[in-house]
């Protein structure tokens, strides 16, 4: 296992429920610690994304980054763009 992904139901109770956010920054802190990767799916506000970034989360998933879209078009958006460089 290189990856852990913590279920949305955490970032919605991460504002209206105290505990959630402490058990986020453990399970994110125990996971760098193990050299393991979270990614954090169900992320829809700047608030969220800000408060997962300062728990040490480095990936994210979720309607702020983008929708659901068919394989096609993620590829072309993101893997047959031209580099920059």
């Amino acid at each position: 296992m290189d990856i852990v992904k913590i279920d949305t139901v955490f970032i919605n109770d991460m504002q209206n429920l105290p505990r959630t956010s402490i058990i986020l920054q453990n399970l994110i802190n125990m996971m760098n610690e193990l050299g393991l990767v979270t990614i954090t799916e169900g992320v829809e506000t700047q608030e969220q994304y800000r408060a997962l970034a300062q728990m040490g989360c480095r990936m994210y998933q979720g309607y702020l980054f983008a929708r659901p879209m068919p394989v096609e078009e993620f590829e072309g958006r993101f893997l047959d763009a031209p580099d920059a460089g």
